[in-house]
C-alpha cells in the first residue's frame, strides 16, 4: 500500500470519529471508554464575573452633613443614584489627596476635634470594623503611598467647608488631616442638590451620653413612615443528587464527570475529585469550598494588598458578588503572616442581612494560605417577593428596651456600653420558606452577673414590636 492511499485512509477514519464524537456530544450522550456525560445537563448560573474592588469599601453608614444637620443616607433603590454619585466622588477625593500630600503636609489632630469636623460640610464613611490602611489603600488602587503612621482606620471623612480629608485611626484615637485645596471637587453642588430633598436627620449618641455610646452609634431620628417590607428568599443553589450545578466543576481542575458525589444522612450533597478538593453543598443552601492540601508558590508570606487580589478574584469566578449590595466588613492575619480571612457582606435596600446566631453573619469568607485559597464559605439568597410592610419603632424606644431593667433580670446581663445600633433584616430560616423581616441590631458591651466577666454582644430586636428575638 502507498503511503498517499494510507494517508487517504487515515483521513477517512479521522471525519468518521469526529462526526460520531460530535454526534454524541450535540445528543449529550455517554460513548464508554472515551469519556462519560453525566445523565441531568448542569445548572446554568448567571454572576457578575468582574467586580470593581473600590465599591468593596462600601461604608456600614454613609452620612451627609449639610453644616447643620446631618442625614444617614441608605443605598436603596429610590435613592442608589444619588448614594452612588457621593459614594464615588468622595472616595475620588480621598484618594487624589492620599496621592498628592507629602508625609510633611500631613497633620495630626487628637480625637477631641472629632465632633467639629463630622459637622462641617461633607461626607462621613464609617466602616463596621477597622480596616488596615493597606486593605484601604489596595482597595483604592494605590501602589505607592508616603507612610505618615497610619495603621487602621474605621472613618474617612471628606469635609467640603474645611477642604479636607480627615481619616481616624481608631487604633491610636487620632485624625490624619489631608488637605484638598487644588483638587476639583463636586461634591458641594451634589450636597446642595441633596439639601433640597427631603432627608431625615440623624443623631449621633454619643453627643447624648458620651462613655455609653460609641462615636459610630449613629440612628435616624426618625423611620420611614410606611415601614419596611418583609422579605421572602430562596436559596442560591439547591443540594440535589441528580444535578451537578455548573459552578460546582470550577472548583476543581476537571469535568463534572470525573467527580465523586456522596450524600450525607444530614442531606449535605458532597463533591469531590479525591486530589484533596472538597466541596460541601448544605441543605440550607451554604457552599463550602475546602482545599486540604494547598500548595502555595514561593514563599509562604504574602501582603494584604495580594491577599485581597486572590480572594477577590477568586469570589468573582465562583459565583460572583451580589450586584451593588456586597461590602468587605473584616480582615484577619495570621500571627506568623501566612494566613488571611477576608469576610465580606451583603444588604437589601442598603440595609445588612444578619443571620441566626448559629451561623456567621458576614456571608461570604474566604480564607486564604500563601497564595492559595484554603476555604471559601458562602451562603446567599435571591429575593423573589415583598410581602407585607411593617411600621418600624424609632430607635430611641430601642434604646429603652435594651436598658430596660426587666431585660437586665431575665437576661442576667448588664448593658455597660451600646456599640452600634442600626437597621437590618433578620433572616428566619425553614425548609419551605425563608423570609426576612426587618430587626434593630444593637451591638453592646455587657457584664455578665454570675461570673463578672465583660464581653461583647448581639441583641436582635423586632423592628415592628421591640420584642428581642436574638442574642
Amino acid at each position: 500500500m502507498n503511503r498517499g492511499r494510507l494517508k487517504s485512509i487515515t483521513l477517512f477514519f479521522l471525519i468518521i470519529l469526529n462526526l460520531v464524537l460530535t454526534t454524541r456530544i450535540w445528543f449529550y450522550t455517554s460513548i464508554e471508554g472515551i469519556f462519560n456525560i453525566p445523565a441531568n445537563k448542569s445548572i446554568k448560573l448567571d454572576f457578575n464575573a468582574e467586580y470593581d474592588k473600590s465599591d468593596l469599601l462600601k461604608p456600614h453608614k454613609l452620612i451627609i452633613c449639610f453644616g447643620d444637620t446631618s442625614t444617614l443616607q441608605y443605598d436603596s433603590e429610590e435613592n442608589s443614584e444619588t448614594y452612588n454619585r457621593i459614594f464615588k466622588e468622595a472616595k475620588r477625593i480621598t484618594r487624589t489627596a492620599i496621592l498628592v500630600n507629602t508625609k510633611e503636609s500631613v497633620k495630626k489632630l487628637p480625637r477631641e476635634e472629632l465632633d467639629n469636623i463630622r459637622n462641617a460640610r461633607g461626607v462621613s464613611f464609617i466602616f463596621n470594623m477597622p480596616l488596615g490602611i493597606e486593605a484601604v489603600y489596595k482597595l483604592m488602587n494605590i501602589s505607592s503611598y508616603t507612610d505618615v503612621g497610619i495603621k487602621s482606620i474605621d472613618e474617612i471623612i471628606v469635609a467640603r467647608s474645611l477642604n479636607r480629608v480627615y481619616l481616624y485611626d481608631t487604633g491610636q484615637e487620632t485624625l490624619y488631616e489631608f488637605r484638598t485645596e487644588g483638587i476639583q471637587n463636586n461634591l458641594d453642588f451634589m450636597i446642595s442638590s441633596m439639601e433640597k430633598q427631603p432627608t431625615v436627620a440623624c443623631l449621633y449618641l454619643d453627643s447624648i451620653q458620651p462613655g455609653m455610646y460609641s462615636k459610630n452609634a449613629i440612628v435616624p431620628i426618625k423611620v420611614i413612615e410606611k415601614g419596611l417590607p418583609v422579605l421572602s428568599g430562596k436559596k442560591e443553589l439547591i443540594a440535589r443528587e441528580d444535578v451537578i450545578p455548573d459552578g460546582i466543576a470550577d472548583f476543581f481542575n476537571s469535568d463534572i464527570s470525573s467527580l465523586s458525589i456522596i450524600k450525607n444522612m444530614d442531606g449535605t450533597i458532597v463533591y469531590t475529585d479525591r486530589e484533596g478538593r472538597v466541596v460541601k453543598l448544605y441543605v440550607n443552601g451554604m457552599i463550602e469550598y475546602i482545599n486540604f492540601d494547598p500548595q502555595p508558590s514561593g514563599s509562604s508570606n504574602i501582603n494584604i494588598g495580594s491577599a485581597i487580589e486572590i480572594s477577590t478574584e477568586f469570589v468573582s469566578r465562583h459565583f460572583g458578588f451580589p450586584e451593588n449590595s456586597c461590602y468587605i466588613s473584616d480582615i484577619i492575619k495570621s500571627m506568623n503572616g501566612d494566613k488571611y480571612i477576608i469576610r465580606y457582606r451583603y444588604a437589601y435596600e442598603g440595609l445588612p442581612i444578619v443571620l441566626a446566631s448559629g451561623l456567621n453573619s458576614d456571608s461570604i469568607e474566604v480564607e486564604i494560605v500563601g497564595d492559595e485559597i484554603k476555604r471559601y464559605k458562602r451562603l446567599i439568597r435571591k429575593f423573589n417577593e415583598e410581602l407585607e410592610y411593617k411600621q418600624v419603632i424609632n430607635p430611641i424606644d430601642v434604646l429603652d428596651i435594651l436598658l430596660d431593667k426587666k431585660v437586665e433580670i431575665l437576661s442576667g446581663e448588664k448593658i455597660r456600653s451600646v456599640n452600634d445600633v442600626y437597621l437590618a433584616y433578620y433572616e428566619r430560616y425553614g425548609q419551605n420558606a425563608i423570609t426576612y423581616i426587618p430587626v434593630w441590631v444593637a451591638d453592646v458591651t455587657v457584664e455578665r452577673f454570675e461570673k463578672g466577666t465583660i464581653l461583647n454582644q448581639r441583641y436582635i430586636i423586632n423592628a415592628e414590636t421591640g420584642i428581642i428575638l436574638d442574642k
